[in-house]
């Protein structure tokens, strides 16, 4: 007696199914740096999401908007750090950029500070 096709179609799509999730899942590795006030380089692949700490202590705040020279990264979000039970640090909040890896190439992301805080630009190589 043979297997009907239906099961022969569950066969095949279980195991592609599992296989295309696998693939999913390992496009958000997260490459991350504790920056400072200092200007990086990071390295990132086609997928990653990368996650800029940036922290200029009393000296203020960097705008939410980074400006990006290329494409190859996309802006996600800003959000400013607390400590434990949702406090800001009294030394000045750290803030966390996320960036997405969109396609090879080089991208300089320049974090402009809203107060006196130094220019941190960081260089973003995506493989």
């Amino acid at each position: 007696m043979c297997p009907s096709l239906s099961v022969l179609s569950a066969r095949v799509a279980i195991p592609s199914l599992l296989v295309s999730l696998a693939a999913a899942c390992g496009g958000d590795r997260i490459v991350s740096v504790n920056a400072g006030s200092a200007s990086q380089r990071v390295d990132a692949h086609v997928g990653d999401l990368v996650n800029i700490h940036l922290w200029a202590g009393l000296n203020g705040l960097y705008a939410t908007s980074p400006a990006i020279s290329t494409s190859a990264v996309q802006f996600m979000d800003e959000s400013i750090e607390t400590g434990s039970g949702g406090f800001i640090s009294p030394a000045g909040p750290g803030q966390l950029f996320r960036f997405r890896a969109i396609s090879r190439g080089t991208a300089l992301v320049t974090f402009t500070p809203m107060q006196d805080a130094r220019i941190v630009v960081d260089t973003i190589d995506v493989q």
